[in-house]
């Protein structure tokens, strides 16, 4: 299964990119010369879902997420209100 997991390196940017937006309260961040928004958090948490799916190693405060919700639900609510 692990074989289906992303990269290290992505789940890596993944995880920095998450971690710096929770820091900002889920506001827009800069990363790496690259604008991120919720949109990209969705796409960055859908890596990190899978590489918890297919047993790869998370940084500890990444994996603290999912061991906190005891599911994949996102740490943050990604759609937009209205």
């Amino acid at each position: 299964m692990q074989t289906l997991s992303p990269a290290n390196d992505e789940i890596d940017a993944a995880a920095q990119i998450l971690l710096s937006a929770r820091d900002v309260q889920w506001g827009p961040i800069q990363h790496g010369g690259t604008l991120h928004d919720r949109a990209s958090y969705r796409y960055y948490w859908s890596i990190l879902q899978r590489a918890h799916a297919g047993g790869a190693a998370l940084p500890a405060e990444v994996a603290a997420w999912f061991a906190e919700t005891g599911t994949t639900a996102a740490p943050i609510s990604t759609t937009l209100q209205h």
